[in-house]
């Protein structure tokens, strides 16, 4: 059963086995299960700053940015790190969900 969350920065598809990042541009990232070191869900609170969820690869040379401080420096780090889906209060829930199927994957693989 597929899983699919629909965020501000790109679309991700969970297969059970694959996570795929679809970009507005057309691009597509694929990562399989098995690569995946770390995942990280920050949702959106009453503070502010973007909600995002943060995959991390294992052994891949990729752009990531250090993500935490806040302001601009952090919102621009998020857009460009090709592993950060930013998305709103209100498709949180798809990602917790999302999120959910990821761990549930991991405990029964």
């Amino acid at each position: 059963m597929t899983t699919t969350a629909f965020g501000v920065t790109a679309t991700v598809h969970f297969t059970g086995s694959v996570i795929i990042i679809s970009r507005r541009d057309g691009t597509e990232k694929m990562i399989p299960l098995s690569n995946l070191s770390a995942m990280q869900l920050k949702p959106k609170t009453f503070l502010g700053g973007n909600a995002y969820i943060e995959f991390t690869v294992g052994g891949a040379q990729e752009r990531q940015h250090k993500l935490g401080g806040g302001g601009l420096k952090e919102m621009v780090a998020q857009v460009q790190s090709e592993n950060v889906v930013i998305f709103t209060k209100k498709q949180q829930p798809q990602f917790i969900a999302l999120r959910d199927a990821i761990l549930e994957a991991l405990r029964s693989g």
